[in-house]
């Protein structure tokens, strides 16, 4: 989820995927309950227990094209340039990734502190706490933020695996290599030495980042025949939800969501767009999208007992929209060259 600071540099293609991943990222995360209450609802609403499968199937590859889509956009707009140096682009990634994650986490720490009763991962109020929820990312205050640290050291790597020349040999071994890292490292690692930084993550995920920074340094493009790639990819997603377990086709599915997602983008890609127009604010609403669904889910779900469909209706709607009449108040009130506004 990278950043493009240049609004002269935007691909709508490319905004146009971030729009279609950004909404299912949204989707992912309006399950409108708690998971032992979610349990509840799957056991006895058939509805609920499609919708919740429908989540599923979104977590099998919106991460991945997250990341394939930062590989893509950090070398065609950072690392391909001559001038641009590594110290240049760690303070880039900095300011993007991690002067957020620190900013908006401890912003949180403390509402996060006063509904502990009503958080699926309750936290105390102590320095050590404090400091647990940023060094390691799955114990975040907002649990979804383990993307932001896991991408800037991610991308740092990046930046020496894809070098500007063409090495082919060099370049098989780089893949084969996060490939078994996929593999041999957990996505989630909650406890020991690889839950710190998320150290296991960055390993698991680097294949992703690696293949969206390949495919901008190769050209390569989408080929003609693109939907009947875009129905595979989507025959192998549906075919890893129904072989949950088995890890290489997990691996593969992921791939194939990668490349259905773009397809469809890719087809949606006019500047008027409406994906378009939300790709523009993917950043920003996975930033701050948290707030108005963690706030839905407690007064709609948890005080006023709702119905659940009105609970993740609007979970999506104040995900979606929150976060973007927040960016252009702040728009309006700051100078352009502090305004926040292309992001992927």
């Amino acid at each position: 989820m990278a950043t493009i600071s240049q609004p002269k540099q935007v691909d709508f293609r490319v905004l146009a995927v971030a729009g279609v991943g950004i909404l299912l990222v949204v989707i992912g995360h309006s399950t409108g309950v708690v998971p032992a209450r979610q349990r509840e609802l799957e056991a006895v609403n058939a509805h609920y227990a499609a919708f919740t499968a429908l989540i599923s199937w979104i977590y099998l590859f919106h991460m991945p094209l997250f990341f394939a889509l930062s590989g893509y956009n950090m070398f065609r707009f950072t690392r391909s340039k001559p001038n641009r140096t590594f110290a240049n682009f760690v303070g880039d990634r900095a300011y993007r990734l991690l002067a957020p994650y620190i900013i908006i986490s401890s912003l949180a720490y403390p509402f996060k502190v006063a509904l502990a009763r009503l958080s699926i991962h309750p936290v105390t109020w102590s320095v050590t706490g404090y400091l647990h929820t940023l060094f390691w990312p799955w114990d975040n205050t907002i649990i979804f933020f383990w993307f932001l640290p896991t991408l800037f050291i991610a991308q740092l790597c990046c930046w020496y695996l894809v070098p500007p020349g063409r090495n082919v040999i060099a370049t098989v071994a780089v893949v084969l290599a996060c490939i078994a890292g996929y593999f041999y490292f957990p996505h989630q690692p909650r406890h020991g030495a690889l839950a710190f930084l998320n150290l296991g993550g960055i390993a698991h995920n680097m294949i992703f980042l690696v293949a969206g920074a390949l495919i901008a340094k190769h050209a390569i493009a989408l080929p003609r025949r693109d939907i009947l790639v875009a129905l595979g990819g989507l025959a192998l997603t549906i075919l890893a939800r129904c072989f949950p377990g088995f890890a290489p086709l997990n691996f593969l599915a992921a791939f194939g969501g990668i490349v259905m997602v773009v397809v469809f983008g890719a087809r949606l890609s006019q500047p008027s767009s409406p994906l378009a127009r939300l790709g523009a604010y993917s950043f920003q609403i996975y930033l701050l999208s948290w707030f108005p669904q963690i706030g839905t889910r407690i007064l709609l779900g948890q005080i006023l007992h709702a119905n659940i469909w009105l609970n993740i209706v609007m979970c999506v709607v104040g995900g979606l929209f929150v976060p973007i009449a927040v960016i252009r108040a702040l728009n309006v009130m700051v100078p352009p060259r502090y305004r926040f506004t292309y992001g992927l």
